[in-house]
C-alpha cells in the first residue's frame, strides 16, 4: 500500500481434487494430518481508487468446493465500479452561485458477475461452459434538490437501471407420449433489460415554540417536515418491451412471465406504477432545567419524540387497494432518562 497508494490486493487459494483426498485418506489410514473438514474455499480480490477518490474500482474472484459430493460454484470474475455523484453541467471556474441546471447530480455504478454451479467432475466438458450464468448491470441516479418560494425544498429524481445478459428464457409446451408438458428453455444471445422511474417531490418545515414554563420544563419545540412526492414507473411487461411473454401451460392455465427470471440481477418490474406518496414527519424537544446546576445555566435539550412520522402511498394506477397502508415509526425519551423506545406499524 505504501508503494501503491490507493491499491489492494489479496489471494487466498485453497485447490484440491477429491481424488486425491480419497487416496490420501486410503494410504494413511487415520493421518492426523489430513484436513478434518470437507470443503475449499479460495479468493482473490483485487481494488483501485482512483481519480482523486472518486472512482472505486473491486474485481474478484472465489470458489467453493465440497470434498464429500463434489458441489463446486465458481465466480469467475465478479466486477464492481463505483462513480461518485458529480455535477456534470457545473463548472469548477464558475463565479457566482449555481444555476438551477448546474445543481443537476449524476452517478453511476456498474457490476457485473459470472457464476458457475456444477459438480467438480464436469468441470472441464465442453458443455459446462454452456451453464455459466452472467450479467452486467449499469445503474444511472440522477437528481435535482432546488429551494423554491424560499419556504419549500423541491427534489426530484430519475433512476434508470440497465442488465444485460447472455442468455434468457422461454417456456414452451412439448408433446409426450403421455401427454404435453411445460418445458423451460434456456437460450443462448445477448439481451438487454432495462427499467426507469421517476420521482419529484416538496417539503417544508412548520416550527411551533411554547415557551409556558411547566415544572422544569423551560420550553418546548415541535418540529413538523410534511412533504408530498409523485413517482412514476411503466408497466415493463407491455409486450412493446420484449422482456414478458404468454404462456398457457398443459393444465390451460394463462400466465405472463418474464424471460430474465432467475436472472443474476433480476428483471424488469411488471405493473405500472403512478403513485402520489406523502409522509409527515415529526420533532418534539424540550429545554429542561436542572435545579442542581448553581450556576444558572443548567438548562439541557431532551429530545421528547424523534423522528415520528406518518406515511403511505396512493396509486393511482392501481386497480384495487390504491391506498398503501397509512405506517408510522418513530423513537421518544422516557423520564429524561438516557432511555429509547422504537416504535413502527401500520393502520
Amino acid at each position: 500500500q505504501e508503494a501503491n497508494p490507493g491499491t489492494s490486493f489479496s489471494a487466498s487459494v485453497n485447490l484440491g481434487s477429491r481424488n486425491n483426498y480419497r487416496n490420501s485418506a486410503t494410504a494413511n489410514g487415520d493421518n492426523p494430518m489430513l484436513p478434518t473438514n470437507n470443503s475449499m474455499r479460495s479468493s482473490i480480490a483485487y481494488g483501485k481508487v482512483f481519480a482523486d477518490g472518486k472512482v472505486n474500482f473491486t474485481t474478484n474472484m472465489s470458489h467453493e468446493q465440497n470434498l464429500t459430493n463434489g458441489d463446486l460454484n465458481l465466480d469467475l470474475v465478479t466486477v464492481s465500479l463505483c462513480v461518485a455523484s458529480f455535477y456534470p453541467f457545473d463548472s469548477k471556474d464558475r463565479i457566482g452561485e449555481q444555476k438551477w441546471f448546474q445543481r443537476i447530480t449524476v452517478g453511476y455504478s456498474l457490476q457485473a458477475q459470472n457464476r458457475l454451479v456444477t459438480k467438480d467432475s464436469l468441470l472441464f466438458r465442453k458443455e459446462t461452459l454452456n451453464e455459466f450464468t452472467n450479467g452486467m448491470q449499469h445503474n444511472i441516479p440522477v437528481s435535482l434538490s432546488l429551494n423554491v418560494l424560499k419556504y419549500f425544498q423541491f427534489n426530484t429524481s430519475f433512476n434508470y437501471t440497465e442488465r444485460w445478459y447472455l442468455q434468457y428464457y422461454r417456456n414452451r409446451l412439448q408433446n409426450e407420449p403421455f401427454g404435453f408438458v411445460s418445458v423451460r428453455d434456456t437460450l443462448q444471445g445477448f439481451k438487454r433489460a432495462y427499467d426507469y422511474n421517476v420521482s419529484t417531490g416538496l417539503s417544508t418545515k412548520i416550527y411551533g415554540q411554547m415557551n409556558k414554563k411547566i415544572g422544569k420544563i423551560e420550553a418546548m419545540r415541535h418540529t413538523i417536515t410534511p412533504s408530498i412526492n409523485l413517482n412514476y414507473r411503466p408497466d415493463f411487461s407491455d409486450a412493446r418491451y420484449g422482456f414478458y411473454r404468454d404462456f398457457t401451460d398443459e393444465k390451460g392455465v394463462y400466465k405472463k412471465y418474464s424471460i430474465f427470471e432467475n436472472a443474476i440481477y433480476g428483471t424488469p418490474s411488471d405493473g405500472k406504477s403512478f403513485g402520489i406518496g406523502f409522509s409527515v414527519d415529526n420533532n418534539l424537544e424540550a429545554k429542561i432545567r436542572n435545579d442542581k446546576d448553581t450556576t444558572g445555566k443548567g438548562v439541557k435539550k431532551v429530545p421528547i419524540i424523534q423522528g415520528l412520522t406518518f406515511s403511505g402511498n396512493y396509486n393511482v394506477a392501481a386497480d384495487s387497494l390504491k391506498l398503501s397502508p397509512i405506517s408510522f415509526s418513530g423513537r421518544t425519551a422516557l423520564f429524561d432518562k438516557k432511555v429509547n423506545v422504537n416504535f413502527n406499524g401500520s393502520l
